[in-house]
């Protein structure tokens, strides 16, 4: 009985972390289909990761206006928890 209790807790573990998984890339596909709405940013050099609702942004961009507009279009999306701007800016 206690292998029983031990092997399903296991699967329902398994089942969140597939869970956040799919959130995970729901939100990156909703903050990258944001960028990719904006009129400021060129997206082809930036790069979307989220892991547990933290979203990572990377990549180039071509002023510091962008760099901080993708992470303002990112922080509007609900889900996101935290952001990190690793973007560097190529002048």
């Amino acid at each position: 009985m206690l292998l029983m209790a031990v092997v399903l807790a296991h699967l329902a573990c398994l089942g969140c972390v597939h869970a956040q998984r799919q959130s995970d890339d729901e939100l990156a596909s909703r903050i990258t289909t944001a960028l990719l709405a904006s009129d400021e940013l060129n997206l082809s050099r930036i790069e979307v990761n989220v892991d547990d609702g933290t979203v990572y942004l990377s990549g180039m961009s071509d002023d510091h206006e962008s760099k901080t507009h993708a992470e303002q279009e990112a922080r509007g999306i609900a889900g996101v928890k935290r952001i990190i701007n690793k973007i560097e800016v190529d002048f």
